[in-house]
């Protein structure tokens, strides 16, 4: 059997190719592609698992091999804020991802440093700014991504309102003021 690649990442696909038979019959028949009865098939397994083919030559004659297919996991990826939500005057939040051990930040781009586990974003204009990390396992490779939102709230717009006619007051009349 060759296998292409014989160690993936969780929801990643192997090629296995069975060679030297006329007939196939592969075990476990957890396939994407191919009949569990084809040459070569495409498998996506949930585990580390052991595949096996049964090949028949011309003659009848029949052998059996294995090939081990390892499955990493992906790293869970998590976002934090602080502030979460922002006003224009805060200006910055600071994102930090966790569970992975390397990151790459973005879009947006103008990040403060966009491969560190924690990135500071200023934002001035309301509205919101999704940021997304992808997470790597050093040592499989495997990734995996995480969003966050940081929202800008606008800014309160207090009025002040009073019972005195054109800014002025009798004597000795209260003057009522209303935010």
């Amino acid at each position: 059997i060759a296998v292409s690649p014989d160690v993936i990442c969780e929801g990643g696909t192997a090629n296995l190719q069975a060679v030297g038979g006329v007939s196939y019959v592969w075990q476990p028949a957890a396939l994407v592609n191919g009949s569990n009865q084809s040459a070569t098939v495409t498998v996506q397994p949930t585990q580390t698992t052991m595949f096996t083919v049964t090949g028949t030559d011309n003659n009848g004659c029949v052998n059996t091999d294995s090939v081990l297919v390892t499955v990493n996991p992906n790293p869970v990826v998590t976002i934090t804020a602080e502030p979460g939500d922002i006003c224009p005057s805060q200006t910055v939040a600071v994102l930090a991802a966790s569970g992975a051990d390397a990151y790459v930040w973005g879009p947006p781009t103008g990040l403060s440093d966009p491969t560190s586990a924690s990135v500071t974003v200023g934002l001035t204009t309301p509205g919101t700014t999704t940021y997304t990390v992808t997470g790597v396992f050093n040592g499989s490779g495997c990734t995996a991504e995480a969003t966050y939102t940081v929202v800008v709230h606008d800014l309160p717009l207090p009025t002040l309102t009073s019972n005195a006619v054109n800014g002025r007051s009798c004597d000795d009349e209260p003057i009522t003021f209303t935010a």
